[in-house]
């Protein structure tokens, strides 16, 4: 049952995606909350679900990428430092953002 609540949740996220390319033509759905922190299997299974309900006309769908934000979903200045933290380390090459 609780799969199938989520499998509505990324339906509406679906739908939500395909309203949305028809006003703003963004190339990349970027999706983070909970789902970021869940397992890899359930993460995956919720992202197939989402691009499968993602009505994208045929010239947007070999172009738009989906993607998972990890770790800049946190709330407020968590997020914001470990962002910063990131992009500081990335610049100085003592980083790799996963």
């Amino acid at each position: 049952m609780a799969l199938r609540i989520f499998e509505q949740q990324a339906m509406a996220l679906g739908r939500l995606f395909t309203v949305a390319a028809n006003y703003t033509d963004p190339g990349v759905y970027l999706l983070g909350g909970g789902v970021v922190e869940s397992t890899p299997a359930f993460r995956d299974w919720f992202m197939s679900k989402v691009r499968e309900h993602t009505a994208l006309r045929e010239e947007k769908t070999r172009l738009a990428t989906f993607a998972v934000v990890p770790d800049l979903d946190m709330p407020g200045a968590r997020g914001a430092a470990l962002s910063a933290l990131a992009t500081l380390l990335t610049q100085s090459g003592d980083f790799e953002h996963r």
